[in-house]
């Protein structure tokens, strides 16, 4: 695979601990093990109000969530990817569960499974589930 290009826009203020060069590091990896080679993403960190908005707008739920992902092409073979990818840090802190992780890993896991919605990856059936849950957790292991 040829060098890695990432062009990355970050909006919003980065929950402690990431800062932009971990986020760009776990992007990174994840692009490699899709073997995608080229992105343009824009990320945003927001508060549960932004997200619930999003929910509502493109999914038409009216609630927050953890992240939301937007492709902006269709997914090919040609290793590159453009989207963007909204994370609620308030909502994934408020349902960190003691002892099974650090917020920093809850947030590492959500730009991994972000980054996988855009290049085409779902969990609509439990097979797709399967495919993209363990995938998204060799990726956070590999860190």
């Amino acid at each position: 695979m040829s060098k890695i290009k990432l062009d990355l826009v970050i909006q919003g203020r980065l929950p402690p601990p990431l800062t932009p060069y971990k986020v760009r590091n776990v992007l990174r990896k994840t692009m490699q093990s899709l073997k995608a080679d080229s992105a343009v993403l824009g990320l945003a960190f927001v508060t549960q109000n932004k997200i619930s908005a999003l929910n509502q707008a493109y999914h038409g739920r009216n609630k927050p969530t953890d992240v939301l992902s937007f492709a902006y092409q269709d997914v090919d073979k040609s290793g590159y990817l453009e989207g963007d990818i909204a994370v609620c840090p308030a909502y994934v802190k408020n349902q960190l569960k003691p002892g099974l992780g650090s917020l920093e890993q809850e947030l590492n896991r959500l730009l991994i499974h972000g980054l996988m919605h855009i290049a085409g990856y779902d969990h609509r059936t439990d097979k797709t589930e399967k495919i993209m849950f363990g995938l998204q957790e060799k990726i956070l292991n590999s860190l």
